[in-house]
């Protein structure tokens, strides 16, 4: 699984496009799971239908978009606590710092890594990762 909070109206926004296409030539390997959230300076203003509409218009998304929510503080939801709680997951406390961080989670369910926003999936420490785990 790779799941990566999300925002339209951010400089790596381009990256909704690099990821479908991740997801459609690997969707029998890899589950990606995208959360909007509007906590980095307003990027994701919109309500849950319009951000779906923005994403099925301009990339025509096939891989699971949930509802905005928050990712880091005190009211992040349920995923991100576990994602960003060391004692949760074993060994990683690093909240999302901006949009499009990304955290890679086995079929085991252990969290295996987490990327900053600049990472895309031809990104080479990301591709040594996925070939690990196949």
């Amino acid at each position: 699984m790779i799941i990566i909070n999300t925002a339209s109206a951010c400089g790596y926004t381009h990256q909704y496009a690099e990821w479908e296409q991740f997801y459609s030539q690997n969707s029998k390997g890899f589950e990606i799971l995208a959360f909007p959230s509007n906590q980095f300076l307003g990027q994701e203003k919109g309500t849950d239908q319009e951000i779906a509409n923005f994403c099925n218009l301009h990339f025509n998304l096939h891989f699971p978009l949930f509802k905005k929510s928050d990712v880091r503080g005190k009211s992040k939801n349920e995923v991100y606590r576990w994602l960003s709680t060391k004692a949760l997951n074993g060994w990683n406390d690093r909240s999302p710092a901006w949009n499009f961080n990304k955290y890679v989670v086995d079929q085991e369910g252990e969290l295996r890594a987490f990327f900053p926003s600049k990472t895309s999936p031809k990104d080479g420490d990301f591709n040594q990762l996925i070939v690990e785990m196949m």
